[in-house]
């Protein structure tokens, strides 16, 4: 329960706030990975973690105010670092299915493959110690390149597995399903392209509403 820890956490998931120290403002952490996926598949993730941070910082105040004790205080805490970490697992949940179908993609050059593998792999492993294990392991083993052949692609297929996966397991991590990623506001061909019943919900009503949840993984193009 250490105030100091919870501001660190907020700044590195913040990235840059002076602009007299760089001029990346509000870059460099997990939140403009947020804004950017949420604007693709119109969800409010990023809403979700500074709500779960700014929550954590009242729950400190009142607790130096005699307002709340230990206990409570501790409490509070693990149900906002449990928000915080629902809404960054999803973001990093919608920025795989985005680079596992984008790096697949029929005549990319090898630069542009490789790029887009890259950001794929690394948004994933970002997020894959808040995934369920089981898939956070079967991601792992399509998606490290170091045992891949690169002229060896098929576009959507990779991307399918885990779609499938997703929703054969169910639960993603933190109680998040692929419908509450939005999957279909940035992936309208999804159920064409894997094989989805539709009967299978993949639209959030919510969008990413209420949830019941380092500068490493930061990667050009967001």
């Amino acid at each position: 329960n250490n105030e100091k820890n919870w501001d660190e956490m907020f700044a590195f998931w913040n990235g840059v706030y002076d602009r007299n120290v760089d001029s990346r403002v509000n870059k460099g952490g997990p939140g403009s990975v947020q804004s950017s996926r949420d604007s693709e598949f119109g969800t409010s993730f990023k809403e979700e973690s500074i709500s779960a941070l700014l929550a954590g910082q009242v729950a400190f105040e009142t607790h130096s105010q005699g307002n709340l004790t230990d206990a409570e205080l501790s409490a509070e805490l693990q149900t906002q670092f449990d928000r915080f970490n629902r809404a960054n697992l999803a973001t990093f949940a919608q920025a795989t299915l985005k680079y596992s179908l984008n790096y697949a993609k029929g005549g990319l050059d090898s630069l542009s493959r490789d790029k887009n593998w890259g950001e794929g792999y690394t948004y994933f492993r970002c997020g894959a110690g808040l995934m369920d294990p089981a898939i956070a392991a079967f991601i792992n083993s399509l998606l490290d390149p170091r045992d891949k052949d690169v002229t060896d692609v098929t576009p959507k297929e990779v991307h399918c597995q885990i779609v499938n996966k997703m929703l054969e397991e169910a639960d993603i991590g933190y109680g998040l399903t692929l419908s509450n990623l939005n999957v279909e506001e940035y992936l309208p061909n999804i159920r064409t392209d894997c094989g989805i019943d539709s009967n299978v919900i993949l639209v959030d009503p919510n969008a990413g509403g209420d949830s019941g949840g380092d500068s490493d993984c930061d990667v050009a193009g967001d």
